[in-house]
This record gives C-alpha cells, structure tokens and sequence, in this order.
C-alpha cells in the first residue's frame, strides 16, 4: 500500500496522474493562411483538441481561414487580425474566447452552417472585439451545450444569424445588415441582458420563444431597425426602447414583468401583450390591432397595477360593424390604476 501512495504521489509531482491533462499553448506563425495547416503553428501541430489553446496574436491585418471543424481549449484572437470560420466549418470551445480582434461566421452566401460552439461555461471577452454572424438565416450560429457563455464588458456580438446559446450579455448584442442577411435570432436557451440588445438600422433583431432577464441597465433597443417579439416570448425587468419599430406579431403573447416601455408598439390581431408589475412606465403609445382583422389584439394586467409615463393605449379595432371587442384591455381578477397624463382611447373594450 505503501509503494502504491508513493507511486501515485510521483505521477502527481510529474504532471502523470490519470486524468490531469496539461493544457498545450500554439501560437499562429505565418500570414494569411489556412488553419488546418501545421507549418502555420508554432508548435508546428494544428490545434484541435480540447487540451490545446489556439492563440492568434499576429502579424498585423491577417486573415486565419477555419477551413476544418476543429475542437479546442482556449482561443485568443488579437486586434487587428481577422478569424474566418469558412462555410460549413465550426469551432468547439472547451475553455474561453478572448477576443480583441474580428472573428466572422460564414461571410458569404453559402447557407452550409457555420458555427461556434461552447462546451463548458465560458467568458466572451475582449475590449473592443466582435464576433460577427455573418450568413444570415441559419448559416451563422451561436450554440452552447448545456452551458453558459458570458458576453464580456466591451465586446460586440453583432450581425446575422442565429443565438441559440444560453447567454449572459454583458457587452452589446446588435442586428446590423451583413450583406448576407440583416435578421439576427435570439432563439433557444434563456438570456440574461445587463446591457445591451439591439436592431441597428435596415436589420431586425427577431426574439423568439425565449425568456430575457434584464438587469437594471438591460436594454431590448430598436436603434433605427426592427425588434420583432415573435411566438410567446418573457421579458423581466429593464427597458424596451429605440428609435426605429416595435412588433408583436399575431402569434403569441409577450409577457412583461416590471418593465419600462419606452417607444410605441404595434400588436398585431390575435396577439397579446401580458402584463405583470405594481407599476407600468409607458411613455409612447400601444396599438391594438391597427387592421380589419376581427382577431382579438389585447393587453391583460396580470397584476394590481398602476400605469403612467404619459403614454397611451390605442384600441384600433377595425373588424366588422359592432365587433368592439377586436382590441381589449382587461385584467385577471385584478385593478388597473390609469394615473393622470395616461390614456386610452380608440374603439374596442375595456
């Protein structure tokens, strides 16, 4: 028994203790190139295993092709160089993404998917770094794995494509036109925002399915472009706002809880805005169904609930002849306090 302590204490001291595994750092050490290139690395191996960080760091204004879906630990990425993840290529990350430089999914109009994948938690960091989903549609993704990953203060996911990750947003999360598509999805796993989400001008950010928790500086802006709430989808907390259009497609409810309205939203016939929070501040106006369409559009306060903010409820309600009830404000078993400077107005129930 001895002999076996002593044995196990050696191969502890020696870095050989089963299932210890020594990270390996390589380094990027040509110009522009291909990954799946070993000369290109120094060590001379192409880094893809979970237990080798890849770590591009230089010359100036490179462009790195992922042309391999390749596994790997950490990946480091620094400014003024370029990651191209070619067009059905992905990248699964064991460990962090530090992120000073560009990294771009897909930039073409390919419509094989392009991804980055993140298996354990992880940290999206990186002061003016952006990683941009550039195909469009589904041709750029974002995943996690039963994980979480953490977009830092200071960094940029941006574009168009699809997150489907579990995310904490710390940084900026935008829709911007890529020239290969201009609708980025929040889709799938559960966000948490403490900054921004937001639809850049001729793009749309499209929130569907989803639960977002915003924290006290968590903002859902229309900055010039398109917010879309599609399907039943759950804001808690924080901001809705922008200069640009707010929708609430006719398929769905979009539940908000304690939340700020701070621009004018459309609800479209056969959708719903649900309600929940002591106090409602909404200082621009809600329409309810702006059509001809007889499907009920409604908002319901699912709680005691005062609103003010000097905004306004709009009941459109266009259908048939004596059908008021095509825009409705109602509550559930509940009191809906109008506070001086707050309307409603238009045809339909109240």
């Amino acid at each position: 028994m001895l002999c076996h302590t002593r044995t196990a204490l050696i191969l502890v001291l020696a870095g050989m203790a089963p299932g210890a595994a020594a990270q390996t750092d390589i380094f990027w050490n040509a110009g522009s190139s291909n990954w799946n290139t070993a000369t290109n690395w120094n060590p001379m191996n192409v880094p893809n295993a979970a237990t080798e960080n890849a770590h591009i760091l230089g010359p100036a204004f490179i462009n790195v092709n992922l042309d391999v879906t390749a596994t790997i630990g950490d990946l480091e990425v620094g400014p003024q160089l370029t990651l191209t993840l070619d067009p059905g290529r992905g990248m699964f990350i064991t460990g962090d993404l530090a992120n000073t430089g560009f990294i771009t999914i897909n930039p073409t109009t390919s419509s094989s998917v392009s991804f980055i994948q993140f298996n354990s938690n992880a940290t999206i960091s990186g002061i003016g770094g952006e990683l941009r989903l550039s195909g469009g549609d589904s041709g750029a993704q974002l995943f996690t794995n039963g994980t979480t990953i953490t977009n830092d203060l200071g960094h940029t996911i941006s574009g168009a494509g699809r997150i489907s990750a579990t995310l904490v947003n710390n940084g900026v999360v935008v829709a911007i036109s890529t020239g290969f598509g201009n609708v980025l999805e929040l889709i799938g796993g559960p966000k948490t925002n403490n900054s921004d989400f937001k639809a850049a001008q001729n793009a749309e950010l499209f929130i569907s399915g989803v639960t977002i928790t915003q924290g006290p500086n968590g903002m859902i802006a229309a900055d010039g472009g398109i917010v879309r709430f599609n399907g039943n989808v759950t804001i808690d907390g924080g901001r809705i706002l922008g200069t640009g259009t707010l929708l609430r497609p006719g398929n769905g409810n979009l539940s908000l809880t304690d939340v700020s309205l701070e621009q004018d939203i459309d609800v479209e016939a056969a959708g719903g805005i649900l309600y929940a929070g002591a106090a409602f501040n909404c200082e621009r106006t809600i329409t309810l169904n702006d059509s001809a369409s007889i499907n009920n559009a409604f908002i319901q306060f699912n709680s005691d609930t005062t609103v003010s903010g000097g905004g306004s409820i709009f009941l459109a309600g266009g259908g048939a002849p004596g059908a008021s009830n095509d825009s409705r404000v109602v509550t559930n078993g509940t009191t809906l306090t109008i506070a001086p400077g707050f309307t409603i107005e238009g045809s339909g129930d109240v």
